[in-house]
């Protein structure tokens, strides 16, 4: 078993990759990016002759020192999109229209 991992561990951490990148496109939120991050600091370190335990040690203590110090510095550094303030509240799926009928773009 021990031989399986070593030999073949780049295949799930290619693949874990290729998830967390999945995953955060479609919650935008960066901890997938972490995870995906420390996961290629795993496949690298495997890729260099780290065995398994080491490189599975590895993307855990990577993915807690992303999640703690990299994404609050990144969320802080990215703008926040949301409504203006003087913008109307819309439903989503409801046009607004001026008073006299336009339709607001």
């Amino acid at each position: 078993m021990t031989v399986l991992l070593d030999d073949h561990a780049w295949i799930a951490w290619l693949l874990l990759i290729v998830v967390c990148v999945v995953v955060e496109m479609r919650r935008l939120d960066l901890a997938a990016l972490c995870g995906g991050s420390a996961a290629l600091g795993a496949l690298l370190s495997g890729l260099v002759g780290a065995p398994w335990w080491l490189q599975a040690l590895l993307a855990v203590a990577m993915a807690v020192v992303l999640l703690a110090v990299a994404r609050p510095a990144l969320l802080r550094a990215l703008p926040v999109e949301g409504p203006s303030a003087g913008a109307p509240a819309v439903a989503p799926g409801v046009a607004a229209v001026s008073p006299d009928g336009d339709p607001v773009p």
